[in-house]
């Protein structure tokens, strides 16, 4: 072989262009052909000046650049691509204080297609995100705002909750079982963040509605701790209870619950009568539980908040166990704080787990020196249990 070629071939450019050529191999093989496309031009091909210029140093006329202390302005109608080039520089958006400030807002939510979420497992998300100047602007995304984020990450509104929904777009094929707020929460150094959610809908045109997800949180990884509150109000006529779906461990505020995590967390929706809350909660894979699909040994949750899923609803997995309040709890620890007024957590869902199934817990082990207390709950249906276990 030519010695000028052998150094080619051995040389980092060369393992750069096959890196871009092995991703559009991969893309191929994930994505439908008009998807795949789409995504595409939505980068416009930013892999391979992102395998030439490397991870860390973007070009000199990059878009997205922050400053010396990380911070950066991203304008709402640029949130998504802003999401997609910090798939492609990872370690340079990992701490990026972003800023996103609301232009042209016309009083609809800002959409964004083919969001690709902050942060990433290599590098998880460590930095912030502000609304700039209007509170009542909502994140209209069909993928989850962080992939993977400390558990130390701010997130300020003006002093408001901040506003997300989950809308999929016609043409565009993204997965829907994926998580509304994060994919995985990692433990960080220093203060632990407070988030505050409002689930929203999509817009304020009728016909759009806010679509299913895989619940709030993916995985609270060991050690991770978080507090979180979150409401999910009807507007105007979207009264239709939202189903949750996954592919793995799935519970309304957490799918897994790690060794030792905590996580504070109140969950309130004005359904009443019109069902403006959580329909189904079913899985393919994994446990599901009512809150959490499971705790491991040594993690708490403090949960306020009454019942949110209306009588004979599904709370199933095809795999794995199923209860009413947590899938299977291998030793966690779980307090509930009731609103005021209300004296018992009602559980009359319809329950079903291959491997189990009960109306609290479809696995329990206790943990040390703790008794399982039912004194808090209202058990009174008699379709709580359907399952093989």
């Amino acid at each position: 072989m030519n010695r000028y070629l052998q150094k080619f071939i051995k040389s980092k450019a060369s393992k750069r262009i096959m890196s871009g050529v092995t991703a559009v191999v991969m893309m191929f093989g994930a994505l439908p052909v008009n998807d795949l496309f789409e995504r595409i031009s939505s980068i416009n091909f930013s892999f391979f000046s992102a395998s030439a210029e490397g991870e860390e140093n973007p070009p000199a006329n990059y878009k997205f650049k922050h400053n010396e202390n990380n911070e950066i302005i991203v304008e709402n109608a640029d949130f998504a691509e802003y999401s997609q080039y910090c798939q492609i520089y990872k370690k340079y958006h990992q701490n990026d204080k972003i800023t996103i400030n609301v232009l042209n807002y016309s009083g609809s939510d800002e959409s964004a297609s083919n969001f690709a979420g902050l942060g990433s497992p290599e590098y998880p998300f460590a930095g912030s995100l502000t609304i700039a100047s209007n509170s009542n602007i909502t994140l209209n995304l069909d993928a989850p705002l962080f992939n993977s984020v400390y558990d130390t990450v701010k997130i300020e509104n003006n002093g408001s909750p901040l506003k997300l929904s989950r809308y999929y777009y016609w043409g565009v094929s993204v997965p829907r079982t994926t998580p509304l707020i994060a994919v995985n929460v990692v433990p960080g150094e220093g203060e632990k963040a407070t988030w505050n959610i409002d689930i929203k809908k999509p817009t304020d045109d009728k016909d759009n509605y806010l679509s299913q997800f895989g619940g709030l949180i993916g995985t609270m990884e060991e050690n991770a701790s978080l507090t979180m509150n979150v409401t999910m109000d009807k507007v105007g006529d979207d009264t239709n209870a939202i189903a949750l779906e996954g592919s793995a461990d799935i519970g309304l505020l957490c799918g897994c619950m790690e060794k030792n995590s905590s996580l504070t967390a109140s969950f309130s929706t004005d359904r009443g009568t019109d069902g403006h809350g959580i329909g189904s909660i079913t899985t393919s894979s994994g446990n599901a539980g009512g809150l959490v699909g499971t705790m491991r040994s040594g993690s708490t949750l403090d949960y306020t908040g009454d019942q949110y899923q209306a009588a004979a609803l599904d709370i199933k997995t095809s795999d794995g166990y199923a209860g009413g309040i947590v899938g299977c709890n291998e030793g966690g620890t779980i307090t509930t704080t009731l609103p005021s007024g209300t004296t018992e957590y009602t559980i009359a869902q319809h329950i079903e787990g291959t491997l189990g199934q009960g109306a609290v817990y479809g696995y329990y082990k206790p943990a040390a020196d703790t008794e399982f207390d039912v004194s808090g709950y209202d058990i009174t249906t008699d379709c709580l249990i359907n399952g093989s276990g």
